[in-house]
Order: C-alpha cells, then structure tokens, then sequence
C-alpha cells in the first residue's frame, strides 16, 4: 500500500480514501507515505478532509524527508507544528539542520515563527549540534543568521 501511495494519481488516492469505512487509520498511513513522498497535494487532500486530524510525530518526521512544499501544507493546517517535538529526534529546524537539509532549514527559519533559542537535534542545541557534526556551511550560517547561540552564549 505504500508503494502505491506514493506512485498513485492525486484521484486514486482520493478514491481510497473514500472507501476507507473498511480500513481503520488509513488517513494516517497515507498522509505519513505521501508527507515522505513529497506529494504535498496529497497531504493538502487528506488534511482538508480531516481537519480534527492531529499531526503525528510520524508525519511530521517524514515531512522532513519530504520537503518545502509539505511543510508549507502542515503549517497551513497547524501554524504551531514547527516547533513541537518530533519525538526524541527533536523539532523541525533542528532535525532539518541534523539531516543537513539546508532548503528546508531556510524555509522554517525564514517564513515561520520558529523558537531558534530552544531547537534542538536530539537533545542537543541545534547550531552546537550542526557545528559538531560538520553540517554544511550554508546549514550552519543560516542558524547563526537567525540567532541560534552556542550554548555558553546562551547561558552567559
């Protein structure tokens, strides 16, 4: 099934999901498939159909996995969801930086209101994290550009 969700037409996906009375959590497992796939209109479709649909960890940590434009859909839907935890992995701004994904760490600093002083990668300050960990130049300065401190900066 998760195959087929991320290779189906915006229309068939919509045809599932309109036979769903016999599956149960089926909005889950394609909005988590279509948010890793980058199919941004697909996750546009699933959230304007449930819109009680709580944002899992799950899709938030694959809408990382599958960019920008999934992003744009679940802040859209959720303003709020960029900075709650992904699980132990951390919030949106620092699973990005970890994963070096400088596109996307570009978009959450520069359109949305991230709190840059408490992200983190997996418990750990994101910009110490990216420095650390030899993150791309671009992934580093663009925290440091949106004020993320080393953590003594921080605490002093």
């Amino acid at each position: 099934m998760k195959a087929a969700i991320r290779n189906a037409s915006t229309a068939g996906i919509k045809v599932l999901l309109d036979t769903k009375s016999t599956f149960t959590g089926v909005e889950e497992i394609v909005l988590q498939e279509a948010a890793r796939a980058g199919r941004s209109d697909v996750v546009r479709y699933v959230l304007q159909q449930n819109p009680q649909m709580t944002l899992s960890e799950d899709v938030r940590y694959y809408a990382v996995i599958g960019g920008v434009s999934v992003w744009k859909e679940l802040i859209a839907f959720d303003p709020d969801c960029v900075n709650v935890e992904i699980g132990h992995h951390g919030d949106a701004v620092g699973l990005a930086a970890g994963r070096n994904k400088a596109e996307l760490l570009a978009f959450l600093l520069n359109e949305t209101k991230v709190d840059i002083e408490n992200s983190n990668y997996a418990g750990l300050p994101v910009l110490p994290f990216a420095i650390s960990h030899q993150r791309s130049g671009e992934v580093v300065d663009l925290l440091i550009g949106h004020g993320a401190r080393m953590k003594d900066e921080v605490d002093s």
